[in-house]
């Protein structure tokens, strides 16, 4: 039976380590924090990342946010564990994420990107071969729950509060755009992979919408997701696509030329 670390335990780890423990699958044996929390169970909880990958897991699932990742990533491959970051967006700084592949590479791991959010990720790296040449994302959620943005007056109704790249998204809001980094890198990169984020106050759940065209032909997918929490920006299907990258499917496979127009 695979054994399984957790880094981070709010809401997504939480969920996360839920859904493991209900699959039977595997074991969570233990949990990165630097406070100490309530509700792990039989996984041992740990503040320092010798005594976390001194515990030798099979795949670590990163939900600590894109700072941890930075922080975290490379040993974790080093340590010859498999990886799922949850914050995907980190991936952008392009350095970081060659030199974290190249890590892999010497120590046999690998680094999974799930699907997060977004149906169709599939679909974008296969077109990707093909030939790709347009991409659009387009998220829409309730004020509240976009992080790091206030409006200069208050906003009475549906409005696009950003355009730009999966770059610049991913920097502007690092809560909310991990899913355009996961886009990025299964498509045609950071820069050449269009983002627009919308707040509407009547939206009740977080709408993504996902267009590409190129040599493959074209498609559309709409998602709306229900959050994990009020508090929480994220979706509840992310720790649904965390746990099946986890246990080995449903994921891309990140590589150096990951997020490198071809």
């Amino acid at each position: 039976m695979p054994t399984i670390g957790l880094i981070g335990y709010g809401a997504i780890g939480r969920s996360v380590h839920a859904l493991l423990e209900r699959s039977g699958a595997c074991k969570v044996d233990a949990i990165l924090v630097r406070n100490a929390v309530e509700g792990a169970g039989t996984a041992k909880v740990v503040h320092t990342l010798d005594d976390f990958l001194g515990m030798r897991h099979d795949v670590v699932v990163e939900c600590a946010g894109q700072s941890a990742l930075r922080q975290y990533a490379s040993a974790v491959v080093a340590s010859g564990s498999h990886l799922v970051p949850a914050s995907v967006g980190a991936l952008v700084d392009d350095a970081f994420r060659i030199a974290l592949c190249d890590v892999a590479d010497r120590h046999h791991s690998h680094i999974r990107i799930p699907c997060g959010a977004m149906p169709g990720i599939d679909g974008l790296a296969s077109a990707r071969w093909v030939g790709l040449d347009r991409v659009v994302y387009r998220g829409t959620m309730p004020p509240h729950a976009l992080k790091n943005f206030d409006a200069a007056t208050p906003i009475q109704g549906a409005a696009c509060v950003f355009s730009g790249s999966a770059r610049e998204a991913v920097q502007r809001f690092p809560k909310n755009a991990n899913l355009t980094g996961t886009i990025a890198l299964a498509g045609i990169g950071f820069d050449a992979t269009r983002v627009e984020i919308h707040v509407d106050p009547a939206a009740a759940a977080n709408i993504h919408e996902l267009e590409a065209e190129g040599d493959f032909g074209k498609f559309q997918v709409k998602v709306a997701g229900n959050r994990i929490a009020a508090s929480s920006p994220s979706s509840r299907i992310v720790p649904g696509s965390l746990v099946l990258a986890a246990l080995g499917s449903g994921y891309t496979l990140l590589t150096s030329s990951s997020g490198t127009p071809t």
